[in-house]
């Protein structure tokens, strides 16, 4: 099944076997925001150093198959595990996504290549050869090309099955834990058995005009997860499609691979107002999410999120959005990839539902005896997206993790630092006079027990009652944010946000005395600056190291803090906590 091999002779566990290998002569990829360089790790650290060659193996119905070519390098100060015949090696996902009308969606997924055999090239770094094909090397490469990585049924390795395609479901991405021998090792089928399926619709250029295209390698590995260096397995290529032939797209890649980081970040590449976030769980597991709001222009905003979960065994069965009283959502929207070749877990997409102050989706909890559940697994990203009649503001999202924690008692949910729809502004000055007092009152009183369809119900529940009586006397005087500063609505005073005035009513006041522009016109780039180093100490020495936890609003690197408070205020508003540190990490030079 493997095309345009080479033989050669590989010692396994003592064994001789003949195994095909082919190493294509790929140039060196690009460089991700996380790597390590070739001063190395502590402990074993595989990560893709490149991809190359999509080969396209055939079509059912409408599904294609593809395998790409990996080539993995350990960036580590110890040798890394190999070997064929037990667990002690990687697995290998290969999946592809889709960059279009600002939506970052995974179109496919493979089943998990099982390493069988390293050899000692010199991709990433210089290699130390260990001489041991059941090692790889520290500084050390190792190719396996699109033919191995969609070799179906694998080989026989005295009396084992080892080298084919094995199931996710088998694995703990967490640890870099798997069974072995692997669930339907041996086992052939058609043109896109276990391979990396794709929908021929998902790549017609007439249905999805100026798409962009990536594939990702993903590595996973017990002894690089126990090391902690299991964050940075991912790497990621633009792809091009290009001509249907034999009931298929034929895809290649273009430019360079991104190391280390995921194929998520492509999104950000080509949208700078996509915003990344990192939040890790209990587990050692790690989720990145990335989202974006765009004005519609019609009075309402799109907000759109893509969650990827990196290797998280809790795995994700629920995220929601916070959503004031009386803001409208519409067009709720959901995608997610496809499993297949006999893994368990059902097509079911999530339910959504607007309730309790949240727009949220989620999927079956959690059964121990018949796990199957369409819940976010590691190596796989869904989308979450609707429109809103409210701009957008700070939030904090909800990701629900999916399975329980091992021992019991850690948090059953992760928050992250997104983009919401902002509370409608001073409901309960209902005549618009800047003042919440005795003719609002008025008309609360006077529709009483009635249904406005909005102010003077407060709280949307379909009446005007005792609750919206008590929301306005809480809210009796002058409105909060009159004027441009201090409105919710006007956004960060850490972006250029388009309008006038920001949303810390101390930080606006102060630079709007510097520069009434940024109050009267628009707070803009210049704004945004001055708000950097007068409301929070970006650049100042003594507010500590922006890639550690400080305790302090900012750090010391102005570049650096600019950019993590123009995503996440709340670290030069208040502190420059770990999840700061964190964000840092993603985005700046930290050594």
């Amino acid at each position: 099944m493997n095309k345009g091999c080479v033989l050669c002779m590989v010692g396994v566990a003592g064994m001789a076997v003949i195994i095909g290998r082919i190493h294509v002569a790929a140039e060196p990829g690009g460089v991700g925001a996380n790597l390590g360089g070739c001063t190395p790790g502590i402990g074993p650290d595989v990560v893709v150093g490149n991809i190359a060659v999509l080969s396209k193996w055939g079509t059912v119905g409408e599904i294609s198959g593809y395998s790409m070519f990996t080539e993995s390098c350990n960036l580590g100060d110890e040798n890394l595990l190999w070997q064929a015949l037990t667990p002690n090696h990687p697995v290998i996902g290969q999946n592809l996504y889709r960059l279009h009308n600002g939506r970052f969606e995974q179109l496919g997924m493979s089943w998990l290549k099982h390493g069988f055999s390293a050899l000692a090239l010199n991709l990433c770094c210089t290699c130390q050869d260990p001489g041991n094909t059941g090692l790889l090397g520290v500084g050390c490469s190792d190719p396996y090309s699109a033919g191995l990585n969609g070799r179906q049924e694998g080989m026989n390795c005295g009396g084992i099955v080892c080298g084919g395609l094995g199931p996710r479901s088998e694995v703990n991405a967490s640890t870099g834990s798997f069974l072995f021998p692997y669930g339907d090792a041996g086992l052939a089928g058609d043109f896109i058995y276990k391979r990396l399926q794709v929908h021929n619709a998902d790549l017609d250029p007439e249905l999805n005009p100026g798409a962009l295209y990536y594939g990702e390698g993903h590595y996973v590995t017990p002894d690089d997860a126990a090391a902690g260096n299991h964050h940075n397995n991912a790497s990621y290529r633009p792809a091009n499609v290009g001509l249907f032939s034999t009931g298929g797209w034929n895809i290649s890649f273009v430019g360079t691979t991104t190391r280390e980081l995921p194929a998520i970040y492509a999104w950000q590449d080509n949208d700078p107002a996509v915003v990344i976030e990192i939040v890790d769980d209990d587990s050692a597991g790690r989720f990145f999410l990335g989202y974006r709001a765009t004005d519609n222009g019609d009075g309402t905003w799109h907000y759109e999120y893509a969650l990827h979960n990196l290797n998280s065994h809790r795995s994700a069965g629920a995220f929601g959005i916070p959503i004031p009283a009386c803001v409208t959502v519409t067009n709720i929207g959901f995608h997610d990839v496809d499993y297949h070749s006999g893994e368990p877990y059902l097509p079911t997409d999530w339910v959504a539902s607007v309730d309790g102050g949240m727009v949220s989706w989620s999927t079956d909890a959690f059964d121990p005896k018949n796990d199957v559940a369409n819940a976010l697994r590691w190596g796989t990203l869904y989308n979450f997206r609707f429109d809103a009649d409210m701009p957008p503001v700070s939030a904090t999202a909800t990701i629900g993790l999916y399975r329980p924690a091992d021992p019991p008692g850690t948090p059953t949910d992760l928050s992250v630092s997104t983009l919401g729809p902002a509370a409608p502004p001073c409901p309960w000055d209902i005549d618009g006079d800047g003042f919440t007092v005795v003719p609002d009152l008025l008309s609360v009183l006077g529709s009483w027990g009635t249904n406005p369809g909005g102010p003077p119900d407060f709280d949307c529940d379909g009446v005007v009652a005792v609750p919206d009586l008590l929301a306005l006397l809480a809210n009796w005087g002058a409105c909060p944010g009159q004027g441009p500063c201090g409105d919710p609505a006007a956004g960060s005073c850490f972006a250029a946000n388009g309008t006038p005035g920001c949303s810390s009513l101390e930080c606006c006041e102060t630079i709007c005395a510097a520069d009434p522009s940024c109050c009267d016109t628009a707070w803009d780039a210049g704004c945004k600056d001055m708000a950097n180093q007068l409301c929070a100490d970006c650049g100042s020495p003594a507010a500590g190291d922006c890639c550690q936890p400080n305790g302090s609003p900012g750090c010391d690197d102005l570049a650096c803090c600019g950019l993590v408070c123009e995503s996440d205020p709340f670290c030069c508003q208040f502190e420059w906590d770990e999840l700061c540190a964190n964000e840092a990490q993603a985005v700046c030079s930290c050594p």
